[in-house]
């Protein structure tokens, strides 16, 4: 392959449709704007027609930035990397956020691939390129780092925080007709610019272009604006004179989002990053509820890899991870200024991400579909790969375990919840707010906004009643949701507790590397500074933690011993060599102490003895409810007819999973943009779906 030049190849993209002239009049117009206008948030978007090796895009991006600097630099403020700064409590602070912060451009590249390269031969490529121009190097580097597992489907890429890439990874056709235009209740999402074939790292083009086929063409029509604009490379087509795209989309620019768990949380920060102000209610705190645990890991529910396209376990896993890793980075970046002259034990911040890998023992109630090892062999290794013995043992660190059937998921690893809410809340669009909502109003059709009345504690802890506006509402309380309006599904109620304890020292070097997914999972993690304001654990202490356990229809939130007893057994079960790494040492010598009616691996005569004794009475726990839906998708959407009462629940007990994906696919609902999943995912999480009216006894359990 010959070395791909930015010079050679995008011209034509770029000049024929006149990106330099629109982008420079949406900075304009911000920069322009009466203060009593409306602010806009859709983006100008793009959608090329193949990857290739990305030069096209990056020459795109490097234009947007460019224009960005010579119109409006103030614009180009918070980043990815840069530090942000307020007091996430203060509702009277009002941040100082200027009309230019919420109005500022926005750009969203979409593009479709069928033959997308391994990350490999794309640093390959790009490597040429930068040898060409080395001015591009930071927008390679950010290119390769988010470059994402060839799998099938949706991956959306953060490049900065006004520009956007979605690569979908399959057929081009298949792919567009996935692209959902008609949005919930904005003017729709549609395409300002079309980049209709891809060089592929040469000058001569494709032949034929890919865009002639009858399919694809019924698609570029349906998908594009009335002034769009469209450019071939392999005929050179002359684009017309068109007047310049105006942003389009939803009015809203104050926001209320009403529980601040990780829904909640990441449905503000998406929305946010799209410049909208956001205001977040709590009863109490961000992470009062089912979302506070310790640690949540991260690991996808294996499907075959053909599914993964829509897959929402699989694509949201994908997501999810790359994003936690790049606000890891967020974080890091921020931090420099303050490592002076700390000890070493703060210097770092709490990570958010802890990329741990993670083994899965392929029990039956991992897999949502029947998997076996010889499928794994279909997915990219850095996702997933079947080991051998020898090497799953070294991994996993037992001896003894059974590992004939199992999946590595490199990828995998463990969630700090209070460090990702941490980080969220010092977005400077968002205000969070410890208040309880009582009721939500809509004042349509006479006023398009929502009306909360809300009670509160003042400075001197006195209740106070309130009645605030807002343009629209997400409503993200899990199963308090129903209570809040009717409208939305009444969840399922499963009460699960989760388990942890500090090993001993003996303990601590006998127990499993990795975290192991089985009928539950454990992990041994170390609480990081600040972990102990939401939980009962000891900062910079390894704590092994289990669970967890699954009780229907009950929404007590006490602490039960036998409720650690089941998340034990279940490890017990499923890895019998814990029996003698958790039990007491003077309690299995002298073989007292309570029987688990679980058999010992190491039992091998012919009388049955008493197990080793476990001890379970200085054990900590935290209890929750999920929400679940009878098709185990969430709710995602818009669930009044004016698109001012919106919702992003039900999460079962994938919440870090599934979050932030469907957090992007709110914020895409709300403003007018293309969401990440295709057309027919997208219906299995509208909250009015036919599905919910399902009966549950009708319904896998």
């Amino acid at each position: 392959m010959s070395a791909p030049s930015v010079a050679n190849s995008c011209p034509t993209f770029l000049q024929y449709n006149q990106l330099s002239e629109r982008f420079a009049a949406l900075y304009h117009a911000v920069g322009h704007a009466d203060t009593g206008d409306a602010p806009s948030f859709s983006p100008f978007t793009i959608v090329a027609l193949g990857f290739g090796t990305g030069v096209n895009i990056i020459a795109t991006w490097q234009l947007w930035q460019t224009i960005g600097s010579q119109h409006h630099a103030s614009l180009f403020i918070n980043e990815f990397g840069n530090k942000f700064s307020h007091s996430p409590m203060d509702d009277t602070a009002n941040k100082a956020v200027t009309l230019h912060d919420i109005r500022r451009p926005r750009l969203h590249i979409i593009c479709t691939e069928p033959s997308p390269l391994s990350h490999a031969d794309l640093d390959a490529s790009l490597l040429h390129c930068q040898q060409h121009d080395p001015t591009l190097t930071p927008l390679i580097t950010q290119i390769l780092t988010l470059y994402p597992t060839v799998v099938s489907g949706c991956h959306r890429l953060h490049l900065s925080e006004t520009v956007t890439l979605d690569l979908w990874f399959g057929d081009t056709a298949t792919n567009l007709a996935n692209l959902d235009a008609n949005l919930d209740g904005a003017s729709g999402a549609g395409v300002d610019a079309w980049f209709l074939d891809e060089v592929m790292g040469s000058d001569k083009p494709l032949t034929p272009p890919p865009y002639c086929t009858p399919p694809i063409v019924a698609q570029i029509k349906r998908l594009s604006k009335p002034s769009t604009t469209g450019v071939s490379k392999a005929y050179d087509d002359t684009v017309k004179h068109v007047d310049l795209p105006l942003m389009a989309g939803v009015a809203h620019s104050h926001i209320a989002i009403v529980g601040a768990g990780v829904s909640g949380l990441m449905a503000a920060w998406s929305l946010a990053r799209r410049g909208l102000q956001v205001t977040l209610f709590d009863k109490r705190a961000p992470l009062s509820g089912a979302s506070g645990n310790p640690r949540a890991l991260l690991a996808p529910k294996m499907a075959p890899a053909t599914h993964v396209a829509e897959h929402l376990h699989s694509i949201s896993f994908l997501y999810s991870q790359r994003l936690y890793r790049q606000l890891n980075d967020l974080v890091n970046n921020a931090s420099e200024p303050d490592k002076l002259d700390k000890p070493d034990s703060l210097n770092q911040p709490a990570a958010i991400f802890e990329p741990t890998a993670l083994l899965d023992l392929l029990l039956q109630a991992n897999i949502d579909t029947v998997l076996d090892t010889a499928k794994v062999k279909h997915y990219p290794e850095d996702m997933a790969v079947v080991l051998n013995p020898h090497q799953a043992h070294a991994v996993m660190g037992l001896e003894r375990q059974d590992l004939q059937q199992h999946v590595y998921l490199p990828q995998a690893g463990l969630v700090n919840p209070k460090a990702l809410a941490d980080t969220i809340a010092t977005h400077p669009n968002i205000t969070i707010v410890a208040a309880t909502v009582k009721q939500i109003s809509s004042q349509a059709p006479l006023n398009q906004s929502v009306e909360l009345s809300i009670s509160k504690a003042d400075n001197n802890g006195v209740t106070i009643e309130q009645q605030r506006q807002f343009d629209a509402v997400v409503i993200a309380a899990a199963y308090h949701s129903q209570v809040l309006d009717h409208r939305i599904f009444d969840f399922r109620k499963i009460r699960g507790q989760l388990s942890w304890f500090v090993p001993s020292s003996q303990q601590l070097s006998a127990l499993p590397k990795i975290p192991l997914k089985y009928n539950g999972y454990c992990a041994l993690f170390t609480p990081q500074q600040g972990d102990d304001t939401v939980n009962p654990v000891t900062p910079l202490q390894p704590t092994f933690l289990l669970g967890a356990s699954f009780v229907r229809n009950d929404t007590a939130t006490d602490i039960r011993p036998s409720e650690h007893q089941v998340s034990l057994a279940k490890l017990l079960t499923a890895i019998p060599e814990m029996q003698n790494i958790l039990a007491k040492p003077e309690a299995g010598n002298t073989g007292t102490g309570t029987d688990t009616g679980i058999d010992s691996d190491t039992d091998t005569t012919a009388t049955k003895t008493r197990q080793p004794y476990i001890d379970t009475t200085g054990w900590q726990a935290r209890a929750s409810i999920r929400a679940q839906t009878p098709d185990y998708h969430p709710l995602v959407g818009q669930v009044d007819d004016q698109g001012l009462i919106w919702t992003i629940s039900g999460m079962g007990s994938k919440g870090f999973a599934f979050a932030p994906l469907c957090a992007e696919v709110l914020a895409d609902k709300m403003t007018g943009q293309f969401a990440p999943l295709p057309a027919a995912l997208l219906a299995r999480l509208d909250p009015k779906r036919q599905t919910l009216q399902t009966a549950l006894g009708c319904r896998k359990v």
